[in-house]
């Protein structure tokens, strides 16, 4: 079994990943005062609550059934934006002295912010799924086997995109998995993979894609310079026209 696939491994990636966007912000604080914090308490203590704070925001995000990608973008922003205002409200009531440097301010603050919210939402939502606190989404299923169907297209030497058009709400067999390309040359290489099909069904069920639905599901292979051919560079136009093909 690989390492990556052992719970306890996946634990401790979770959690570095979880303490990495933390460590990060009082590094880059400290190495702005020339590598020493005469007042480290309150740094700690900021950081601590807003590790806090964030990993609750995105707690809460994802548990409202949200995907893993959605919830960290934004409990990264939420966070970000709680912490400005925060920030400049302590500010103006305890320090009012310091609103000259607000401007100068600002920026190293959200420089410190980023980092943190970020790894601290990817860290905290990871952990939630590890745990199968909620089940995936439906659209977090279909993003994985966009993932695995253009890793898997990539190993024969192209490099493609993959997206999906889905009435997921109504029926997941209402699927097509679009595989682009760049040119009609690398769609005949793919269009030809012997394996192709079965590989796609196969992705399919290890991500977990409703049973019943797989048989329903399609795969279309289209490259950028037919759709500037026949479709003038429209590929809204060029989707509709096979799906209704």
């Amino acid at each position: 079994m690989p390492l990556t696939d052992s719970k306890l491994s996946r634990a401790f990636i979770n959690l570095l990943i979880l303490i990495a966007g933390p460590l990060a912000s009082i590094w880059l604080a400290v190495k702005n005062k020339g590598g020493t914090v005469a007042n480290w308490w309150p740094l700690i203590l900021v950081t601590v609550l807003f590790t806090v704070l964030t990993a609750i925001i995105a707690s809460a995000i994802y548990l409202s059934r949200k995907t893993v990608e959605g919830s960290v973008k934004r409990s990264t922003v939420y966070s970000i934006a709680i912490y400005l205002v925060i920030a400049i409200c302590g500010t103006v009531f305890f320090d009012p002295a310091g609103i000259m440097w607000l401007p100068i301010a600002i920026p190293f603050m959200m420089v410190l912010s980023i980092p943190m919210a970020l790894f601290v939402s990817l860290g905290t939502i990871r952990i939630l799924k590890d745990m199968k606190i909620v089940d995936n989404t439906l659209e977090d299923t279909t993003k994985e086997a966009e993932k695995r169907l253009r890793e898997f297209v990539d190993l024969s030497g192209v490099r493609c995109s993959v997206f999906s058009i889905a009435a997921d709400d109504l029926n997941p067999g209402h699927c097509v998995f679009w595989v682009t390309l760049k040119a009609d040359t690398e769609k005949e290489k793919v269009l030809n993979m012997n394996n192709l099909e079965t590989e796609f069904l196969n992705i399919l069920r290890s991500v977990g894609y409703p049973a019943n639905a797989i048989q329903h599901v399609r795969i279309e292979i289209e490259s950028q310079e037919t759709v500037d051919r026949d479709y003038i560079g429209n590929w809204w136009q060029a989707t509709r026209m096979k799906k209704d093909r």
